[in-house]
């Protein structure tokens, strides 16, 4: 591939440096630059990547090149992204988004919204998530020409859309996340830019997908990543894990699995956080289908650990539902009370964020435990207030069963 060989004869330069090429300021900058975007396009690996930025910052510095200052602030942001450093990041957006007017363009500060935005969905702030997007969305015009494509890698229209439609799923607005998540693919594949393509299917339109139920989308999704696999190694290895995924939720539980671990086994020991939690859930899930209690533990423990590290808080209230789900699975005389309260622990984080999607699927999932236990006036005063929150999306996954489960509750008895 033409970025691996790329990243390979960069690689190989920069290690000359101090060797056979002598000191130059100028010429160190641009190669440790190419060195950070190389590594971004194709292996992911966040500690390459942070690092490359730190002296592409130092060196912007030492030379006063405010171009470059300008792109490294924005790398060391994505490199504490790709590494799971969300404070870390959070710290460099805000930085980013309130350096003076003198050093920063009107359309850079957009920007600047856009990456505090991504950052806060992460951390579980999700009405801050939109606020923050909504204002990019609004006041962003890209400068003429390639300079935001050259300066931050991708379309900023299409980064921008691929968090806000999931931020929007998780408020409670299914089908405008949808339609937002397909505007920024469509976007994407008219750009005919891979990085910008990847962006908006892996972080935004195929997980919403299998989310809301819509198999079709999310299959042609992943062809469409498994087909650009020879020129972009990420397509493959994200393509693999949704396509395991979706064969899980198929029914086909031991081919998913399979699939969803080739994918893993395809990613950095380090990178690609954001949204790694979604996968190692759903890889719980897998093993405890098939049996493999402990291996299940240990998979949600991981995640559970990783959140509470990283401060990657945007999918912990599903983790601790799915942890529940878990001890439902193994049994036992505690498994109940124990299952009950991961439900209890993963409705107070839900609705602390506001992530009414989250509540619903959790509220579905502990008021079928209570029917099982003849807690049928329980269950029902659970989950009919949040089901009526819901003014759209009335045809996904978890509003059907939500409302088939509602049905069950409101029979006379």
């Amino acid at each position: 591939m033409l970025i691996d060989e790329c990243r390979e004869r960069t690689e190989q330069a920069v290690f000359q440096i101090d060797e056979k090429l002598g000191r130059d300021a100028r010429r160190e900058l641009r190669l440790f630059f190419t060195l950070a975007v190389a590594h971004m396009e194709s292996t992911g690996d966040a500690a390459i990547i942070d690092d490359a930025w730190l002296r592409v910052s130092r060196l912007a510095e030492e030379l006063d090149d405010n171009e470059y200052q300008l792109r490294s602030l924005w790398g060391l942001w994505i490199g504490r992204y790709l590494r799971g450093d969300f404070p870390g990041a959070l710290q460099i957006a805000e930085k980013f988004v309130n350096l003076p007017d003198g050093a920063i363009d009107v359309a850079d500060r957009f920007v600047g919204e856009r990456i505090l935005g991504v950052t806060r969905h992460i951390l579980g702030d999700q009405a801050g998530a939109r606020r923050h997007l909504e204002k990019m969305l609004a006041g962003y015009v890209a400068p003429p020409g390639q300079m935001h494509a050259l300066r931050y890698q991708f379309d900023q229209h299409v980064a921008a859309r691929t968090y806000y439609s999931q931020t929007l799923w998780l408020l409670g607005f299914p089908d405008q996340a949808a339609a937002v998540g397909k505007h920024a693919f469509d976007h994407a594949t008219a750009l005919g830019h891979d990085f910008s393509l990847l962006y908006a299917i892996a972080f935004g339109a195929c997980p919403l997908a299998l989310e809301i139920g819509n198999f079709d989308a999310a299959e042609a999704l992943i062809s469409t990543m498994l087909h650009r696999e020879a020129t972009f190694r990420a397509m493959g290895v994200w393509g693999r894990c949704y396509a395991g995924i979706l064969e899980m939720k198929g029914g086909h539980t031991a081919a998913g699995l399979a699939l969803l671990r080739e994918g893993l086994n395809g990613f950095p020991p380090t990178g690609f956080q954001s949204r790694y939690l979604f996968l190692l859930g759903n890889l719980a899930l897998g093993e405890s289908d098939i049996g493999d209690h402990r291996g299940a533990n240990t998979t949600i423990e991981r995640a559970l650990a990783q959140s509470e590290r990283n401060e990657d808080r945007w999918f912990v209230a599903e983790l601790l539902r799915i942890k529940g789900i878990l001890a439902l699975n193994q049994g036992g005389a505690e498994a109940l009370v124990s299952a009950e309260a991961h439900l209890n622990h993963s409705l107070e984080w839900s609705r602390r964020q506001g992530a009414i999607s989250w509540e619903l699927r959790t509220a579905t999932t502990l008021a079928s435990l209570m029917q099982k236990q003849s807690r049928i006036g329980e269950a029902r005063e659970l989950l009919a207030p949040l089901y009526v929150r819901f003014s759209e999306g009335l045809a996904t996954a978890d509003l059907v069963k939500a409302r088939s489960l509602l049905t069950l509750l409101n029979e006379p008895t």
